[in-house]
């Protein structure tokens, strides 16, 4: 009995094991995989921003899988600040047997967002995200995905620096018309 019990438990821990080598390894390819990647693990979303006025949101895409240009949408999440028209890199023009003539990113796509805050005490920027792909290894297209990021604002991003100069700009100008000292 106890000889069954640990080569059972012998191979809990193996299958254990190897499960979660898959969970934490990186996205690659596995075109011999016999069941699709969940989305989550094909297309992989990271945010950052460039700049106090530049927001990147980044895909990573598993070889043999895409996404859909014309499927991404962005909102802000946050109030006081508004996103502007996402700047989309060149994009590969497919021939989809269901959807016909589409621009897709394969391997990876960074779009850069321009960001207007009205409200520079506003340092958290949440933006909600929609996005589409499929996989040609099964010939599968997955539902459009939702996903909520956030980045932070650096404090010194809020404006105050070049609001104080403005002031002194003024006195100078002033000074400059003789309206004084």
């Amino acid at each position: 009995m106890k000889h069954t019990f640990l080569a059972l438990r012998n191979t809990v821990v193996v299958a254990c094991l190897s499960c979660s080598a898959g969970v934490f390894a990186a996205p690659e390819a596995n075109t011999d995989a016999s069941e699709p990647l969940m989305p989550e693990q094909a297309f992989q979303l990271n945010a950052s921003l460039l700049d106090e006025h530049t927001l990147r949101l980044h895909w990573e895409i598993v070889d043999g899988y895409y996404l859909y240009k014309d499927k991404f949408q962005f909102t802000s999440q946050s109030t006081g600040i508004k996103l502007g028209t996402p700047l989309f890199p060149a994009a590969k023009i497919k021939e989809d047997p269901t959807f016909g003539t589409v621009a897709t990113y394969p391997h990876s796509v960074a779009i850069d967002i321009p960001v207007q805050r009205d409200d520079a005490s506003v340092l958290e920027l949440k933006v909600a995200t929609v996005a589409q792909g499929c996989s040609e290894v099964f010939g599968i297209c997955y539902q459009p995905q939702n996903k909520t990021v956030a980045v932070t604002f650096k404090p010194s991003d809020t404006g105050s620096a070049s609001n104080s100069a403005a002031p002194a700009l003024l006195t100078d100008f002033g000074k400059k018309l003789g309206l004084g000292d």
